[in-house]
C-alpha cells in the first residue's frame, strides 16, 4: 500500500473573516475549511477535513492577512505530511492517519516555537 503525499498549496486554504478586527493591538478572527487530499495507492484517494482558525492581527506577528495565513497553514501541513512520509505513517488506517495528522497540527500551532504567539487553531 503506502500513501502519496500532495504538495498543498495556499489556495487550498480559503480564509474568511469571521470576526473584524477592530483596531486594537490584537483581535480578528478568521477560518477556512479544506480536506486535505492523500491519494492512496491502491485505494484511490482518503481525505482529511480541517478547520483552522487564526487571528487577523497579533501583537507577535503582525498583521495576518487571508493570503498570510494561507501561507502559513500550507506550509505547516506539508511540513507534517513529510515528517509522515519520512516515519512512515502513511500506511495507517484513514481515520487513524487522519486523527494523528490533526493532532500533530494542534500540538504545533500550540507549542512549536515556530508559532509562538500566532493564536492559531485546528477548530475540529
Amino acid at each position: 500500500m503506502g500513501c502519496n503525499i500532495s504538495a498543498f498549496e495556499p489556495s487550498n486554504f480559503k480564509f474568511v473573516t469571521i470576526v473584524a478586527y477592530d483596531g486594537t493591538v490584537a483581535g480578528g478572527w478568521q477560518e477556512a475549511q479544506t480536506g486535505l487530499v492523500f491519494r492512496r495507492n491502491g485505494r484511490g484517494v482518503d481525505a482529511c477535513m480541517v478547520h483552522i482558525g487564526m487571528p487577523l492581527q497579533t501583537e507577535a506577528w503582525g498583521k495576518i492577512s487571508p493570503e498570510r495565513a494561507a501561507l502559513i497553514s500550507s506550509d505547516l501541513v506539508n511540513r507534517i505530511a513529510a515528517k509522515f512520509y519520512e516515519e512512515g505513517l502513511t500506511d495507517l488506517p484513514p481515520g487513524v492517519f487522519c486523527e494523528k495528522f490533526k493532532a500533530e497540527m494542534r500540538q504545533r500551532f500550540e507549542k512549536a516555537e515556530d508559532y509562538n504567539g500566532l493564536g492559531a487553531r485546528l477548530m475540529n
